[in-house]
């Protein structure tokens, strides 16, 4: 069960496939009850059990009424008392397990086992013409497009850093006006949490670009069933500090990505792409950027601060930007690039399509990669002369055949009289 769950859709949801999963949670159950006996089962059994022409066999699972016999059908069996299914296929034959192409069950058995008949099945798990959004794996994070989702601090880290605890600063009262003769929506009356020290607000913003950062790593282009380059899920984008970027364990981090020993001089080109300094000229609106919160906070600290503050805050900020690791590759027009890059080292060194790209720090320990680490409808036409006739007792439409295969006579799969009969006694 499990290989066949790791295995690609398009092998997984074929009638031989499916015939090895329903018959294997048939057995399942016949371990705390007596196996399923009813007419479906019948047609499971008749798909996956040894079949023998000899009705006089020990083992056989099922006999028919003699009216419904017919020589050379072949029904179910099991030799010694014990279940043996017919012949598997395996990998590396077949990437998932399944049974030897042969017999297949019924539409109305397909019903019964899986809630769907083949087709409707197949075409809800595993459709030609788009990719359900089930099959997309948790791995592919959804891009955060939009603006960014606010930090999420834990419950031990909601007051100032110690290196801003020395930013001494009056954050001005905000304006009040609760009279009474206001309608109620247009009264000025803030909770006093807004009013915090200078020093929780400056901590506050350097957590909030940590996880910007990592919000807007992206996903390969068109590839919805492959993870993101980020590994971290949206929630743990949320959450992340300063600590993410000092894991010199890339695999850790990402599934895929490019990296490379940065100059002293791009090191800190970073920084100020980052954290523009002051005075410095509003660019032409780039991607990433203007839906970053501490991208656009940063530029409103520059408005509303005076330029003594923003030094000494943006001092601060250089001082932790320089006991990272690495961040990401920064460019004017955007914050994280794909694009195979000749002088950037690719991680894992197999792959060979896009990934993101980051600089290490000057004299940082080189980068690793041990991911071993990580904590933690179609209906089938029949050509004419195979038609058979209507009025034939074992008669099956050929919309009703699967894969090109007859299913196995109903009347195999009819209780006998004595059976009908015990099953209304125990009742």
């Amino acid at each position: 069960m499990t290989l066949q769950n790791q295995g690609p859709p398009d092998l997984r949801f074929t009638t031989n496939s499916l015939s090895l999963t329903a018959g294997l949670i048939w057995l399942f159950n016949g371990l705390s009850s007596r196996p399923d006996d009813g007419s479906a089962a019948r047609d499971l059994m008749c798909t996956i059990l040894p079949l023998t022409a000899d009705y006089d066999q020990d083992g056989l699972q099922m006999v028919p009424r003699q009216a419904d016999r017919d020589n050379g059908d072949q029904l179910p069996v099991c030799a010694y008392g014990a279940f043996f299914l017919r012949d598997l296929i395996w990998p590396p034959t077949a990437d998932v397990p399944r049974m030897q192409h042969g017999h297949v069950m019924h539409a109305n058995s397909y019903k019964y086992f899986f809630g769907l008949d083949f087709h409707a099945l197949r075409n809800k798990h595993n459709p030609t013409a788009y990719i359900p959004r089930a099959r997309i794996p948790a791995s592919h994070v959804k891009t955060q497009k939009g603006m960014s989702k606010r930090h999420k601090p834990e419950a031990d880290a909601l007051g100032a850093a110690a290196i801003f605890q020395d930013l001494d600063f009056p954050v001005p009262p905000l304006p009040r006006d609760v009279g009474a003769d206001l309608p109620f929506d247009e009264r000025l009356d803030f909770p006093p949490t807004l009013n915090e020290a200078f020093p929780v607000t400056v901590t506050k913003h350097w957590n909030q670009f940590c996880s910007d950062v990592l919000q807007k790593c992206g996903n390969m282009r068109a590839q919805p069933l492959h993870p993101s380059h980020c590994r971290l899920t949206m929630n743990e984008r949320c959450k992340a500090t300063d600590d993410v970027y000092k894991e010199t364990n890339l695999a850790v981090i990402f599934y895929r990505v490019q990296w490379k020993r940065a100059s002293g001089t791009e090191w800190r080109e970073a920084f100020d792409k980052f954290f523009p300094p002051p005075g410095t000229p509003p660019p032409l609106q780039p991607q990433n950027y203007t839906t970053m919160q501490s991208w656009l906070e940063w530029a409103d600290m520059k408005r509303d601060k005076p330029r003594d503050v923003v030094d000494a805050v943006r001092t601060r900020y250089l001082t932790l930007f320089n006991q990272l690791a690495w961040v990401p590759k920064p460019h004017n027009d955007r914050l994280w690039k794909y694009t195979l890059d000749d002088s950037f080292t690719m991680l894992p060194a197999t792959h060979r399509s896009s990934a993101p790209q980051v600089i290490f720090k000057p004299g940082a320990r080189i980068p690793s990669w041990d991911p071993a680490n990580i904590p933690g409808e179609i209906h089938l036409e029949e050509e004419e002369e195979e038609e058979e006739d209507p009025q034939h007792p074992d008669y099956v439409p050929a919309a009703q055949w699967v894969s090109n295969v007859r299913p196995v006579p109903l009347r195999l799969l009819q209780m006998r009289e004595e059976e009908e009969e015990s099953e209304s006694d125990a009742e």
